[in-house]
């Protein structure tokens, strides 16, 4: 987490007061928090996090079938997660047995648990 003072940066700084924005300059998306100081703004910059919405998406092998439409996935680099069907699937009445190649979306949060997107043929 980098630090950038800047000096008479808005004219009325207090508007600004914690509200993030996004900034295209860097080339990544960074989230910027201005904040008033002394009659100064102060630029705070987060680089290097992922986006709320970006996925890590695997393939795998359903090794078993657990309750309340959970299985338990075998991903192609080894690691086992819990993964849970998404909701297209399930309003689609989808069908996952034991043995079935899927398709999974992890958040960068949390990497042991998933949601089944696609049922490969």
């Amino acid at each position: 987490m980098g630090i950038l003072a800047v000096q008479d940066f808005l004219s009325t700084p207090s508007l600004w007061f914690y509200r993030p924005t996004q900034i295209e300059n860097f080339g990544f998306s960074a989230c910027v928090w201005l904040r008033s100081c002394q009659n100064n703004a102060v630029l705070i910059l987060r680089t290097g996090i992922m986006a709320k919405d970006e996925q890590i998406e695997m393939e795998g092998k359903v090794l078993e079938t657990l309750p309340n439409t959970m299985f338990r996935v075998e991903l192609d680099n080894g690691h086992v997660i819990t993964a849970h069907i998404s909701g297209r699937m399930r309003k689609h009445y989808i069908r996952i047995l034991t043995g079935d190649r899927v398709k999974v979306e992890m958040t960068p949060y949390d990497l042991s648990k998933g949601r089944i997107t696609y049922r490969m043929k």
